[in-house]
């Protein structure tokens, strides 16, 4: 929705989505040991143990430095249904796509933050 907003604007700006995947963060801890995995989300079936957090770090370095990288990409580790690996530019879900949840999303997020943006 930033980067649609920007360009009808005529702003130079950059919006680059990204994800850390499944790194291993406080967030993620679900439980002390979750069973014998690590801080895996067993909840969801993910049985392989979290990635750590430099390596979470990556798709942002990726997103903010990588020649490659257009305004609208989305950035995610590109192994294991997006939630290990080594950044890459994917792409992300069609909700995630979704121009009617975006901007109720942006809408909504001005009218909590009491910040309006004229772009």
């Amino acid at each position: 929705m930033l980067k649609r907003r920007c360009d009808r604007a005529g702003a130079k700006l950059l919006s680059v989505g990204c994800t850390p995947g499944y790194a291993d963060c406080q967030p993620t801890k679900r439980r002390p040991a979750d069973a014998g995995f690590g801080s895996a989300r067993a909840d969801v079936g993910l049985v392989e143990p979290a990635v750590s957090v430099a390596q979470g770090a990556l798709p942002t370095l990726y997103a903010a430095t990588a020649p490659e990288v257009r305004g609208g990409n989305y950035i995610g580790p590109k192994l294991l249904g997006r939630g290990r690996g080594y950044p890459a530019i994917i792409r992300c879900s069609p909700r995630a796509r979704d121009l009617q949840i975006a901007s109720r999303l942006w809408e909504m997020s001005e009218r909590l933050t009491g910040v309006h943006y004229a772009i």
